[in-house]
């Protein structure tokens, strides 16, 4: 049993220099899988509440500012999910690539479909940004969001259907547990 612990602390502290600390620890889970919940539904409230602020243009940087940063930001995004579902590893530089280290073991259908809506998420998130970015470089008078607009339901589809996936109790848990705006999301109100 110790030698499994200590294979598992040399492999996070390998996994921490090369993945640059975006990784969940290895082993089980440190805390109540529903604690770990609580950061996807606090981005998913964000999201909720990006929707109408995409018909006043002037508001398009503070909210590309919000969905590039914080617990957006793609390494940070990466670990909030990784944290919840578990580790599927990767090929450094590459979003969605699957290259598993060795001596990892296959994950499990579950995990797949969570890592896959993960990095759906991961495209909705960034076609919305330069969806946001491109539109801004138009003519005040040729702007559109309803592109935009499709972007960000797609992306709270996949968060939909990622949350459904998590069991019901630790759901309602983290739906309960989620604490008020903060200052990220403040921005958004």
């Amino acid at each position: 049993r110790w030698l499994e612990q200590l294979r598992i602390f040399l492999q996070d502290e390998a996994d921490a220099v090369q993945y640059d600390g975006e990784l969940a620890p290895g082993g089980p889970p440190s805390g109540a899988p529903a604690l770990l919940l609580v950061p996807i539904v606090q981005m998913q409230s964000v999201l909720e509440r990006s929707g109408p602020l995409l018909g006043d243009q002037r508001r398009w940087p503070t909210l590309i500012e919000v969905l590039t940063t914080g617990p957006f930001a793609t390494k940070e995004f990466k670990r909030i999910f990784n944290a919840y579902a578990d580790n599927i590893y990767y090929a450094s530089g590459s979003a969605e690539a699957n290259a598993y280290l060795l001596g990892g073991a296959t994950p499990s259908t579950l995990q797949t479909r969570q890592y896959l809506l993960r990095n759906e998420a991961l495209k909705q998130l960034g076609e919305l940004v330069d969806e946001l970015q491109y539109q801004q470089k138009q003519a005040a008078a040729a702007r559109d969001a309803e592109v935009a607009q499709e972007y960000l339901g797609n992306l709270l589809n996949v968060f939909a259907e990622y949350l459904e996936l998590a069991p019901p109790d630790e759901l309602k848990f983290a739906r309960l547990a989620k604490p008020p705006s903060t200052a990220s999301q403040g921005v958004l109100q």
